[in-house]
């Protein structure tokens, strides 16, 4: 996949993609909502601090790399934006919830994964989140780790953004 994605676009790509599976009355979301999304204490790592300035350009950049777009509600003033990264890269919702989590909380094993994507879209066992694993896998999207030091299980990290690579 083509698709190389700085940290803030990438944390911004995984906000609009959770809150999109996850809160659908909510979706799209507004500026101020992609900030907060951004900037939550919980289900992120690392947590970040970032401007609204700062969304706003990870956003642009989103747009430019046909991941994102504006959505303008008739009759309302504030621009609304949602991500195509299933339609752009080709995936399903369940593979877009494990990607959307590999985005916000960096590489994980594969239990992990399974617990915190199905807050999303139900992964029901092992050889469900494994087909998902090998087709991000197979499309450059994600890719294996080794285990952390005093650990047996590998780990999974995506493959938008290699910012930060070094600490993996």
């Amino acid at each position: 996949m083509d698709v190389e994605l700085n940290g803030h676009e990438a944390r911004v790509l995984g906000v609009l993609i959770e809150k999109g599976l996850a809160t659908p009355d909510h979706y799209p979301l507004s500026l101020n909502a992609v900030t907060s999304g951004c900037n939550q204490k919980s289900n992120r790592d690392p947590v970040t601090d970032f401007s609204a300035a700062e969304v706003t350009v990870a956003l642009t950049g989103l747009q430019f790399k046909h991941l994102a777009g504006v959505s303008s509600p008739a009759g309302r003033g504030v621009d609304k934006y949602r991500h195509s990264a299933a339609e752009h890269l080709g995936i399903g919702e369940r593979d877009l919830a494990v990607l959307a989590e590999l985005l916000l909380r960096g590489p994980q094993t594969a239990g992990e994964l399974r617990q915190r994507a199905s807050r999303m879209r139900p992964i029901p066992d092992r050889e469900a989140l494994q087909a998902v694993l090998a087709r991000l896998i197979e499309r450059g999207l994600a890719r294996r780790l080794p285990p952390s030091p005093g650990s047996r299980a590998e780990r999974y990290a995506q493959c938008l953004c290699t910012e930060g690579d070094e600490t993996i």
